[in-house]
């Protein structure tokens, strides 16, 4: 998967911020925040997406400010939720009984506010969007594939975009060091892992990979943020499976910018690439580990072992 860069630019202004012309990298070390979370369709059956935004810690907090100064007025909404905005549903359900027939507008103009804020501040937006029918065929009918990746695609988008951030940033500033956000739910202790992992098998980043830390979203805006910023990308990645091709809002156009594919092409590429890697067969690389057998599957199995015996106990001496 040939994923694009940040642009020099872009990474300017968020190590920067406004004075980005007037600075130069090798006078700072940057220290950045990345928050990250996920976006899929309705039956998660066509693209599931992980987005994430990119920013200076010193300017996390006047945009969580502004963001919070927006919920709070004039309805007092609690907390961001971009799958609860179509339809008014919590946190927004009490908008209902105050706007009545106009609480979709209102939803939807909280939404535009906030994307508003957003945009107002310098920071990068990063997205995978990962083809789950190429995932799911890859990984039924590739063994070698279970023992990098799960069933689900949750742990594997994550390690990959924890790599893309280190590396988009370092790629102009190997001095930074980046603090990862993601949800705190019951994927987060996989997500550490899968954090682990991407320093274990990327060593030459792995110095700026330094903290990771599952957060409560409904009172982290920097993770709201990433919840509108998957959506985002999450819609592009569905009108791209559906016709093939797909547009960005222009008001997007300064902040989001990797635009990562994870299809069936990339995946028997990465298992191909961890097959021959020498740390792989040294033991070094790390992999899931293979689940206990339940069972039923060790019943299963004990059967099919037995048709096999009693067939081949049954084979003439010159059969094979």
């Amino acid at each position: 998967m040939n994923l694009r860069t940040i642009s020099l630019a872009d990474v300017a202004k968020i190590f920067f911020g406004r004075d980005a012309k007037k600075r130069y990298f090798a006078l700072i070390v940057p220290v950045l925040t990345s928050s990250l979370d996920e976006s899929s369709d309705g039956g998660n059956k066509e693209v599931f997406c992980v987005g994430a935004i990119l920013a200076n810690n010193a300017h996390f907090p006047v945009m969580e400010k502004a963001w919070l100064e927006r919920l709070r007025t004039p309805d007092d909404i609690p907390y961001f939720h971009s799958s609860a905005c179509n339809g008014v549903h919590e946190p927004y359900l009490k908008l209902r009984s105050k706007y009545g027939d106009d609480a979709q507008a209102a939803v939807n103009k909280l939404r535009l506010d906030l994307e508003s804020i957003l945009i107002s501040y310098p920071w990068v937006g990063l997205g995978l969007g990962v083809l789950i029918p190429d995932y799911k065929q890859v990984w039924e009918a590739t063994p070698a594939a279970k023992e990098f990746y799960e069933e689900d695609p949750t742990q594997a988008a994550y390690h990959q975009m924890f790599f893309e951030i280190t590396q988009s940033a370092r790629s102009y500033s190997e001095d930074c060091r980046i603090a990862f956000i993601v949800d705190d739910s019951t994927y987060s202790g996989k997500l550490a892992d899968a954090f682990k992992a991407t320093k274990v098998n990327h060593q030459d980043i792995a110095p700026s990979m330094t903290t990771f830390a599952p957060s409560d979203d409904k009172i982290t805006p920097s993770l709201q943020m990433a919840d509108l910023i998957a959506s985002v990308y999450r819609k592009y990645f569905l009108e791209r499976v559906a016709t093939g091709k797909a547009t960005i809002d222009l008001k997007w156009g300064n902040h989001l910018d990797l635009f990562g594919l994870w299809d069936k092409v990339h995946m028997l590429n990465s298992i191909e690439k961890n097959l021959r890697d020498p740390r792989y067969h040294a033991g070094q690389l790390p992999r899931r580990p293979i689940p206990t057998p339940t069972s039923i599957e060790i019943k299963r199995q004990e059967k099919q072992r037995r048709k096999n015996l009693i067939k081949a106990l049954g084979q003439k001496p010159h059969e094979k």
